[in-house]
C-alpha cells in the first residue's frame, strides 16, 4: 500500500486518528493519579521514591523533547506517530508487569519517550495537514483530546479500583493498579493501526524532494481547492523550508533573545502555577481534605471527586474555544494568573481550618474547580500556542524544541518534589498541604508580573509582524 493510497481517508478521520496521540498523552500522564497511591503501597515507597516514580514519565518526555525535532525532520511525522504508539504499547505493558520500584520507574521513563513524541509531533502534524482556515480549531482539538484523555484515565481508575484496605504488602496483589497502567494499550493499538493509513505531512515530503507525492497528498486533503491554490500552498511550504534551513541555535540568544525569554518563560510558568500537582496528586490531596471520605471509603471517594475535577477541566477547554479570540493573550494570561492565585490563596486559608472543620474540604474542592477553569482559559493553551507564534520562522523548530524541554524539566522537578514539600502522615496523607497552595499562589503572582513586562500582545498581528517587533527589540539591546 503506497503513501497516496494510505492518505485517502476523510479529513475528519485523519485529524481524529492524529489527535489520538493527544488522548494517549493525557491518559498515560493522568492514570498515575489513580494508580499512584496503590503502587506506592505495593512497593512500600518513600516520599522521594513516590515523587520520582510519579515524575518518571515526565523525565522521559523531557529527554525525548530535545531530540524529537531532529527525529521528525529525519524520519517524518507519520513514522514518529507509529513509533510513539509502539512505545506506548511497550511502556504500558512493562509498567503493568513491573515486579519492583526500579523496573516500574524504567518502564514509565520509556513510556515518557512516547509522551514526549506525541506532545511535540501531534500538534505539528495536525497543523501541517490542516488548511489555514481550520488551523485554530484543529490545534484546539489536540488540547481537548489531551484533557479528555486525562478525564478518561480518572474514569478508568474508578472502574478498576479495588483498593488495599485490610491488606498487607505481602497479601496485596496490586492487580488494580497494574490494570490501570496497562489499560493504555487499547487506545495505543488504535493509534498504531490508524497511523498506518495516515498520509505523511506534505511539508516533510517537500523537504525530502518528493514534490509530486506532496502535491497528491495535499490535493486529497484540500478537496474543493483549485489546482492554482494548491500549487500556491506548496510554493509557500518550499519557501518556509528554505528559510528554516538557515536557523542556528546561536540566533536564540541574539536576534531572538526577547522571543526566547517570552516563550520559555510562558512555558515554564505553565507548570509553576501548579496544574500537574492537582492532575497527578489529586486523590492524595482530596483524601486529606475529607479524611474518612463521604461513604467511608476515602480512596474511592477521592477518585470520584477527581473525575468531577477532570470533567470541569475538560469543560474548561470547551469554554476556551468559545471565548479565547474575544480578547488578547495578555488579558487572558493576566486574568488567569490573578484568578488562579486568588483561588489557591483562599485554599491555603481553608486548608488550615480543615483539621477542626472537615466541611471546609468541600469549599476547597470548589475553589480547585474554579482554579482549573481559570487555567484552561489562560495558562493551559496560550503558552503552547505562543511557542509557535513568538519564535522567528527560521529558528522556530529549534526554539520550540528547547521551550518544550524546559516545560518537561520544570514539570519533572515539581512532580518529584511535591510529596516531599507537603510531607505526609502515617496513613500517607499530606501534613501541610497549605504550603503547596501557598507556594503555587506565589508563582501565579510572579507569572502575572512576567506577562506584564516580558510578553507581547500578538492578537491581530501576523507572524511576520510579531517577528519584526522582536527583531527591533533585540537590536535596541
Amino acid at each position: 500500500m503506497d503513501e497516496l493510497k494510505r492518505g485517502k481517508l476523510k479529513d475528519n478521520l485523519i485529524f481524529g486518528i492524529g489527535a489520538l496521540g493527544g488522548l494517549l498523552f493525557g491518559y498515560d500522564t493522568g492514570i498515575v493519579a489513580g494508580a499512584g497511591d496503590l503502587y506506592k503501597f505495593s512497593f512500600s515507597m518513600s516520599q522521594w521514591e513516590e515523587g520520582f516514580c510519579t515524575a518518571s514519565v515526565v523525565l522521559g518526555s523531557a529527554i525525548m523533547a530535545l531530540a524529537v525535532g531532529w527525529l521528525s525532520d529525519k524520519f517524518g511525522r507519520k513514522k514518529l506517530l507509529l513509533a510513539s504508539s509502539i512505545i506506548f504499547i511497550g511502556g504500558a505493558l512493562a509498567s503493568a508487569i513491573a515486579p519492583n520500584f526500579i523496573l516500574l520507574c524504567l518502564s514509565r521513563i520509556i513510556l515518557g519517550f512516547g509522551v514526549g513524541i506525541a506532545s511535540a509531533v501531534v500538534p505539528t502534524y495536525l497543523s501541517e495537514l490542516a488548511p489555514a482556515i481550520k488551523r485554530g480549531p484543529i490545534a484546539s482539538l489536540f488540547q481537548s483530546m489531551l484533557i479528555f484523555g486525562i478525564l478518561l484515565s480518572y474514569i478508568s481508575s474508578i472502574l478498576l479500583y479495588k483498593g488495599h484496605a485490610g491488606s498487607t504488602v505481602q497479601t496485596y496483589t496490586g492487580l488494580d493498579w497494574r490494570l490501570m497502567l496497562g489499560s493504555a494499550i487499547i487506545p495505543a493499538i488504535i493509534l498504531l493501526f490508524g497511523s498506518m493509513f495516515l498520509p505523511e505531512s506534505p511539508r516533510f515530503l517537500i523537504k525530502n524532494g518528493q514534490y509530486d507525492l506532496a502535491k497528491s497528498v495535499l490535493t486529497n486533503l484540500r478537496k474543493g481547492f483549485s489546482e492554482q491554490k494548491i500549487i500556491a500552498e506548496l510554493t509557500e511550504i518550499e519557501q518556509i523550508n528554505k528559510l528554516e534551513a538557515k536557523g542556528k541555535i546561536s540566533d536564540l540568544f541574539k536576534i531572538a533573545k526577547p522571543a526566547f525569554i517570552a516563550a520559555c518563560g510562558l512555558i515554564i510558568f505553565n507548570q509553576l502555577v501548579g496544574i500537574n500537582s492537582i492532575l497527578y496528586y489529586g486523590p492524595t490531596v482530596i483524601r486529606q481534605l475529607f479524611n474518612a471520605g463521604l461513604t467511608g471509603n476515602a480512596d474511592k471517594d477521592a477518585l470520584i471527586i477527581q473525575v468531577f475535577l477532570g470533567a470541569i477541566n475538560f469543560l474548561g477547554t470547551i469554554l476556551t474555544i468559545v471565548i479565547i479570540n474575544k480578547r488578547g493573550n495578555k488579558y487572558w494570561l493576566t486574568l488567569g494568573a490573578i484568578g488562579m492565585g486568588a483561588m489557591l490563596l483562599i485554599c491555603t486559608l481553608f486548608d488550615i481550618k480543615v483539621i477542626t472543620d472537615p466541611s471546609h474540604g468541600y469549599i476547597i474542592i470548589l475553589l480547585i474547580a474554579l482554579y482549573l477553569v481559570f487555567f484552561e482559559i489562560s495558562w493551559g493553551p496560550i503558552p503552547w500556542n505562543s511557542v509557535g507564534e513568538l519564535f522567528p520562522l527560521h529558528i522556530r523548530g529549534i526554539g520550540a524544541s528547547i521551550a518544550t524541554s524546559c516545560n518537561w524539566f520544570t514539570n519533572f522537578i515539581i512532580m518529584f518534589l511535591f510529596p516531599v514539600l507537603v510531607g505526609k502522615n502515617a496513613d500517607g496523607s499530606p501534613t501541610h498541604l497549605y504550603f503547596g497552595f501557598l507556594l503555587f499562589s506565589g508563582f501565579c503572582i510572579l507569572a502575572c508580573i512576567f506577562v506584564r513586562y516580558f510578553v507581547p500582545e500578538t492578537r491581530g498581528k501576523s507572524l511576520e509582524q510579531i517577528e519584526e517587533s522582536f527583531t527591533k527589540k533585540a537590536k535596541l539591546k
